[in-house]
């Protein structure tokens, strides 16, 4: 009698029709969703980009850890990278890459060589030059004939050390600042300079500590004039000449303070590393 009245209940009969309407929809609609994955999955043009794409990331994985290992990228994918060995297929005629006779895995990137490590040792040893150069200037002058005032000179002969680091060398706008006659009476350098190095260059700024101009030129080959003039109160005047030997290193001789009677002969050398 209960089941009797549950199967002829309206409402009971409705709630039942309802759900099947619902499981038919959802059948509907799953059976819809996998024709649809099964058309974009077996769709040979999106099989190819899949593919493409999970191929360039490996490659970019690749250079990622040989970047670590030798600062210059490697990969051996196939499909981007030239001359990598093809994945073997896994379904024949699947793989869009030509098939080797052996299905030889993909060889591994070299290890670093001593060739590697030296070409990267020089890649970084031309980028600090081109950061940051050393200059590392040793003097010595004539003996004191004339004591007068002059707030940087001492009556030392020497030798004398300065040192300067010159920022961005090889740019047309570069920064030197440094230290003269260290341990001596020390001042300070900070100008800013213009001009190309290999030419001419001038700046202005802070010289032996006082506000100061100075500037340099090639004459000939091999040969350049430099001058320094610093000092409000007291005018100074040096003038140097410049014989190129090595590389970086010159020999300079001249005059320090050539207006006032305390002037005194000056000589020595100058290396940039």
């Amino acid at each position: 009698t209960a089941l009797e009245g549950m199967a002829t209940g309206p409402q009971l009969k409705a709630n039942v029709l309802a759900t099947t309407q619902n499981i038919a929809t959802t059948t509907a609609n799953l059976a819809a969703l996998t024709k649809d994955l099964h058309n974009v999955t077996g769709d040979p043009k999106t099989q190819a980009q899949l593919r493409d794409t999970v191929a360039n990331l490996d490659a970019t994985m690749q250079r990622a850890n040989s970047l670590l290992g030798e600062l210059g990228g490697q990969s051996s994918v196939p499909g981007v990278d030239p001359n990598a060995t093809p994945y073997p297929p896994t379904v024949p005629g699947a793989s869009p890459y030509p098939v080797t006779p052996s299905g030889a895995a993909p060889a591994p990137a070299p290890a670093p060589t001593s060739a590697a490590h030296a070409k990267i040792a020089n890649e970084l040893s031309i980028l600090s030059h081109s950061l940051i150069a050393l200059q590392l200037r040793l003097s010595g002058l004539s003996v004191q004939q004339n004591p007068g005032l002059n707030p940087v000179m001492t009556k030392s002969q020497g030798p004398l050390g300065d040192i300067n680091a010159i920022i961005l060398p090889h740019a047309s706008t570069s920064l030197m600042v440094g230290a003269n006659s260290i341990g001596n009476n020390t001042t300070w350098n900070a100008v800013l300079l213009k001009g190309n190095s290999s030419n001419f260059t001038f700046g202005g700024g802070v010289l032996y500590s006082q506000i100061g101009v100075m500037g340099r030129a090639n004459v000939i080959k091999g040969f350049g004039l430099e001058t320094r003039v610093y000092d409000l109160t007291y005018p100074m005047i040096d003038l140097y000449g410049n014989i190129h030997v090595l590389k970086n290193g010159e020999l300079f001789f001249g005059q320090r303070d050539m207006t006032h009677a305390s002037r005194r002969n000056t000589a020595g050398f100058q290396y940039t590393f």
